[in-house]
């Protein structure tokens, strides 16, 4: 366990700001934020931003990641820009969860023999004419954005062909969507996320699949929201600055529905608890340097304490600044539970993924969220936990990041193109490279029939 600048588990305090971000809890949002920079992990905050982004909004508010963008390249971390986009993200009212919905309809999809959508004939491109069967389907389909089409085929595509093809449309689309365009190209490079292949593929075609009335929609910041600091919020972040360092800053406790399957306590049972790494704190220099060591913060004090290895002399210095009022094993319980406590599942209770994924998905509603217009998908809780219920048990069990699991997913899909096109290589993609006629429509059903090259 990590404790941040105020004793808070450094793991818990992010997934408390992601929490509320996702909740719209902007007051709460804005106190996590800070004790991330105060403990000297503005990075971590970053990560956290543009992933709810990300997987809460995809690319239903683009004039927000390229503010976001925009910051970050600039190599210059502005705390108020930070606080700002914090403020900003959490009016956003509208969700599209496509990005993560798409891994799960993608799981749907690479079980069929036929293609998920159709494919109207149109006037294919000569420049990438030279190109397989496979490839024409991917490049027809995303002339057509039809995204899930594209993800489909994909195995059978090579990466350079992808990229020629995404860098041939550019030149249609509007100069700021070949900047987000890009930036989701290069997102593990100027982010510190490390999202797989699939991932950042799937990113690129949603930028590019979005229908041209869309852009204008995603580009302009809505009227309520305006890229300030409100009022209130910032005399509330000068209030919790004077109180650094002192018990009285540990105003909030952590929310624990934000805790499941995502922290140590998220995966323990009521009848444990996390008391005994506060209170250790202070009582020998182990104990205290065991409980700091990975906080940014209390890493560069110690070594300020302690400039020629560890002393008693250097260890009561680092006492003297950590604790001005008392060590923590003298706080009272409310205070200690501001930031440890109890487990929040049942003793020998199974992980579901479908309650690890309520935080992320559109649970108010079975309709979707603006993403059946766009990419012809249900991006609701409910049908993804159907994808979820079937894959359950080949799912990993313990602690779950976004990340993990879309790495998880994306393997599973690779592999199931891969069993799935095994089987018809000779029966039917030799057929296209033959350019002869298709009988057999189930195997990949009508749309194949309209490559205008074949």
């Amino acid at each position: 366990m990590t404790l941040t600048r105020h004793f808070y588990d450094l793991q818990e305090v992010h997934v408390a700001y992601e929490f509320c971000l996702i909740n719209h809890r902007t007051q709460e949002a804005c106190f996590w934020l800070l004790e991330l920079i105060d403990s000297g992990e503005p990075f971590g905050a970053i990560n956290i931003l543009i992933e709810v982004y990300l997987i809460r909004y995809g690319t239903a508010n683009l004039w927000w990641l390229i503010e976001a963008y925009k910051m970050i390249i600039s190599n210059n971390i502005d705390t108020e820009i930070l606080f700002i986009l914090t403020v900003s993200l959490c009016k956003i009212q509208e969700p599209d969860t496509s990005f993560l919905s798409l891994h799960f309809t993608s799981l749907r999809d690479m079980k069929s023999t036929k293609p998920p959508e159709g494919l109207p004939k149109s006037v294919f491109p000569s420049e990438l004419a030279k190109w397989s069967s496979p490839e024409k389907f991917f490049a027809r389909s995303l002339f057509e954005r039809k995204i899930r089409n594209c993800l489909w085929i994909l195995s059978k595509c090579s990466p350079v062909f992808v990229n020629d093809t995404i860098n041939f449309l550019k030149s249609s689309l509007p100069s700021t969507i070949v900047l987000m365009l890009n930036a989701m190209k290069t997102l593990n490079s100027w982010t510190w996320l490390h999202y797989n292949d699939f991932s950042i593929i799937t990113l690129t075609l949603m930028m590019i699949c979005l229908r041209p009335e869309d852009y204008s929609k995603s580009l302009t910041m809505p009227p309520s929201i305006t890229m300030s600091l409100p009022s209130h919020i910032y005399k509330s972040i000068i209030e919790w600055e004077q109180l650094t360092g002192l018990r009285t800053r540990r105003i909030y406790e952590i929310p624990r529905d934000s805790l499941y399957m995502k922290t140590d306590r998220g995966m323990m049972s009521y009848l444990q608890d996390t008391f005994g790494n506060l209170k250790t704190l202070g009582s020998s220099i182990d104990n205290t340097y065991m409980g700091i060591y990975n906080c940014t913060f209390w890493k560069e004090l110690w070594a300020k304490c302690n400039p020629h290895g560890t002393t008693d002399e250097g260890y009561d210095a680092f006492c003297e600044f950590a604790f001005p009022n008392d060590i923590p094993d003298e706080w009272s319980l409310e205070d200690q539970k501001k930031s440890h406590g109890q487990g929040v599942t049942n003793p020998g209770e199974r992980f579901y993924w479908r309650r690890w994924l309520r935080s992320y998905m559109n649970t108010h509603s079975m309709e979707s969220s603006g993403a059946e217009k766009k990419y012809h998908i249900q991006d609701n809780h409910y049908m993804v936990s159907q994808e979820v219920e079937v894959f359950d048990p080949i799912l990993p069990k313990g602690y779950m990041t976004i990340q993990y699991l879309l790495q998880h997913l994306s393997e599973i899909i690779y592999n199931g193109q891969i069993k799935l096109f095994s089987r018809l290589d000779d029966s039917f993609l030799g057929k296209l490279e033959n350019k002869q006629d298709i009988k057999n429509e189930i195997i990949l059903g009508n749309a194949m029939n309209k490559l205008s090259l074949l």
